[in-house]
């Protein structure tokens, strides 16, 4: 027997003690601990009566719901695990629940509602920097750019920026040729030197603003970090080219292909390879 295992009985028997004699149900924290312990220790069907009773047992309360959103994710129930969680939100609304969800959803496959309930919440809350930052990546990842930067810009001004947010308000804004994106990738970059996807921001912005050298060097410096991203790989096969050195280029564009058959990274480095060919 493991001590982790002897503890966790004896704290389960303490919970289950302490409820037996909770008889006018007046400590909704010692349910809370016992279906903590449930859930830490996956016994997901547990953790879910214990949700249930406290919803029944302490009416108008959050904690119930929680453990039973919770529960019901454990066990592979979305949908109920959603409802759950946004009856909590309806209850006691916070960033910690709110982003929550809004990750839930996201996972799910309904960014347009995750998107929804961040919109609303940072209505109400302005300066919750983590709910911004979250809406920004989410409207960027629907390609949906001048709401993303909206959302970066406004989490920027209210903290430090950390390097996710510079790196992508960075890629935005080499988009809209706005020459603050070297600066925010530089920033980044200095911020997160051992973040692949950082380090290859700032190779690609600096070889897209006419320092194709400086580029060439960071995005190599990024494939040295993820060696099997076929982004970077192609990224650092663009930089060879445009620096005359093909021949180094095509080894790397043809294990692209190799190791992502049937991708669109495959068939970007085909077209690029028949660039070379000509």
């Amino acid at each position: 027997m493991c001590i982790r295992d002897s503890n966790n009985r004896a704290s389960r028997q303490s919970f289950q003690q302490a409820i037996a004699l909770d008889e006018k149900k007046t400590v909704p924290l010692v349910w809370l601990g016992l279906a903590e312990l449930e859930l830490r220790e996956k016994n997901y069907t547990e953790a879910l009566q214990l949700g249930q009773q406290m919803k029944q047992h302490f009416p108008g309360q959050v904690f119930g719901y929680d453990i039973e959103a919770s529960a019901y994710k454990g066990l592979g129930r979305v949908d109920d695990a959603l409802q759950s969680a946004q009856a909590a939100i309806e209850i006691q609304k916070d960033p910690r629940r709110v982003n929550r969800l809004a990750s839930e959803l996201t996972t799910s496959g309904r960014i347009p509602d995750a998107i929804a309930l961040l919109e609303a919440w940072t209505r109400e809350q302005p300066k919750d920097v983590t709910s911004l930052s979250r809406l920004g990546m989410l409207q960027q990842h629907l390609g949906n750019d001048e709401q993303a930067l909206k959302a970066y810009e406004k989490a920027a001004a209210l903290s430090d920026a950390d390097p996710i947010l510079l790196n992508n308000m960075a890629w935005l804004y080499l988009g809209r040729d706005d020459k603050r994106a070297v600066e925010l990738a530089t920033r980044a970059y200095r911020a997160a030197p051992s973040r692949a996807e950082i380090v290859d921001t700032y190779g690609w912005i600096l070889l897209q603003t006419g320092k194709p050298r400086e580029g060439l060097a960071a995005l190599q410096q990024a494939l040295v970090i993820a060696p099997r991203n076929a982004e970077i790989a192609l990224h650092v096969a663009e930089g060879l080219r445009q620096l005359g050195r093909g021949g180094e280029a095509r080894p790397i564009l043809e294990r692209v292909m190799r190791e992502h058959p049937n991708s669109d990274h495959a068939a970007s480095a085909r077209g690029m390879l028949a660039q070379l060919n000509r």
